[in-house]
């Protein structure tokens, strides 16, 4: 249970648990604190400068205290906090009914020297749109009241929708590379089973996609323990499709009962499951993660997962020179004894520090490169730290991108015109043609892409005729 009121916050970290039985009523206290400092601005849109109204904005410092606040009819807020580093989250629902895309994730807010006024953030509006039809695979009939979610290639921006009664849905996006499908906590809660899928869309296109369900044809029954025998309560499960999908589509969060068993309805195929990691980081947990092949009709029975409890930590910082980046997810992984583990979630602090709760062995450490690279940071390297009886360290030193892109190495064989973009690796870019470049240039982008080497190649089979332009440029 949490509370919350204009100028003051709620501290998550003691926010009370409360059972309640059938028939029965439960009475507890919530604690308040006042805010001395505020964090105050304008929501806008990101094209022409127009306020939001009406949206829903909360912020959570690093240290679990919580609160919020709305925009008011000139866009502008106002939300009481504490000295820390806070992190935003704006209510996505809000922005899809005024039209917009939801970014995943805002940048920090640091009010350790002060209240921090004057913020403007920026909303991009939906330009594009998906559309069509989810269906049950058994009887075709319509899906009414699904979810359905759609984030981009980069994992930068996010849209959510509903079908209506008759299944069909609208997500608004702007262009490029998507991924999307029916909710993935949805489909776990109404015990569906449906596949997402990926695909382009360029400025002005309206997209239709159908999908239709299918059936729940086998079940992974089982105990999640940790190393000492004691069933792991109400912990949630990551239930995910192999090959993984970055966008998480298609996986689902079931959870252990009040002894630790589960019981999630699957189809064939290869399947990862392992605990989700904000809890088990604050568990003081290490999460197993293990691959499971699935037959229709065949239950596998009798599972039985072990997590360790944490014995040691790997601290370390992230810093460009002398200055710590704050807010940087960190990732941790080893192989011990034949079985694959994953540490707890952790996040860098004011200073640029984190720790890492681990166990004996190597672990392999990772810094959330695709954040970097939104802050105009080159990805970093993973760094492997041997564990054995006492603490590590992992330190990373950043360096800033140069922008520089180059398009060259040009050639063409009958119709098709080929070239090499050589550019900078976690960044994202479009390619964009032209058939003239008059005053207003029309530019169409012919190909999205994020970075994962020193270059890409691009073939354009339309390369005879009608003279054409390339050009390439950074997105977000």
């Amino acid at each position: 249970m949490i509370a919350t009121k204009s100028g003051m916050v709620t501290d998550f970290r003691a926010a009370p648990t409360v059972t309640v039985g059938t028939g029965s009523s439960a009475n507890t206290n919530i604690a308040l604190s006042t805010a001395n400092q505020t964090i105050s601005g304008t929501l806008t849109n990101a094209v022409n400068g127009t306020v939001l109204p009406g949206v829903q904005l909360r912020v959570q410092s690093t240290t679990g205290l919580f609160a919020l606040g709305y925009s008011d009819t000139n866009g502008q807020f106002s939300i009481g906090v504490t000295a820390g580093t806070w992190s935003p989250e704006v209510e996505e629902s809000a922005l899809i009914a005024l039209g917009y895309v939801a970014p995943k994730q805002l940048s920090a807010i640091n009010t350790t020297g002060g209240s921090v006024a004057g913020l403007v953030q920026p909303f991009l509006p939906a330009t594009a749109l998906f559309y069509g039809n989810f269906r049950d695979g058994g009887n075709l009939a319509g899906i009414a009241a699904m979810l359905f979610s759609a984030s981009d290639q980069s994992q930068t921006y996010s849209a959510g929708g509903m079908t209506d009664a008759s299944g069909y849905y609208t997500l608004g996006v702007i262009a490029g590379n998507w991924s999307v499908g029916p909710d993935s906590d949805a489909l776990t809660a109404r015990g569906i089973l449906a596949t997402g899928t990926n695909t382009t869309i360029a400025n002005g296109q309206a997209v239709r996609i159908d999908f239709t369900s299918r059936a729940v044809t086998a079940r992974l029954i089982g105990q999640v323990r940790d190393n000492f025998g004691v069933p792991l309560t109400n912990f949630m499960l990551v239930v995910q499709p192999l090959p993984l999908v970055s966008s998480g589509a298609n996986s689902y969060y079931p959870s252990t009962d009040a002894s630790g068993n589960f019981d999630v309805g699957v189809s064939a195929g290869m399947w990862n499951i392992h605990l989700e990691i904000n809890r088990t980081a604050a568990s003081n947990l290490v999460s197993f993660t293990t691959d499971l092949t699935v037959v229709d009709g065949v239950n596998q029975t009798g599972l039985v997962f072990v997590a360790l409890r944490a014995t040691q930590q790997i601290t370390g910082f992230v810093r460009e020179g002398s200055t710590g980046i704050t807010n940087v997810q960190m990732y941790g992984n080893a192989t011990i004894s034949g079985t694959n583990y994953l540490a707890g979630e952790s996040y860098t602090d004011g200073g640029g520090n984190y720790l890492m709760k681990v166990v004996n062995g190597t672990w392999n450490l990772q810094v959330n490169n695709y954040d970097l690279n939104q802050r105009g940071y080159v990805s970093a390297s993973d760094q492997l730290v041997g564990i054995s009886g006492t603490a590590g360290v992992a330190n990373f030193t950043l360096t800033r991108f140069t922008n520089l892109i180059t398009l060259t190495n040009a050639s063409r064989s009958g119709s098709t015109f080929s070239f090499l973009v050589v550019a900078e690796q976690g960044r994202n870019y479009v390619l964009e043609t032209a058939t003239n470049l008059r005053n207003p240039v029309s530019w169409t982008p012919v190909s999205t892409n994020m970075q994962n080497g020193p270059n890409f190649s691009y073939s354009d089979n339309q390369g005879a005729g009608v003279p054409r332009y390339y050009r390439a440029r950074l997105v977000p």
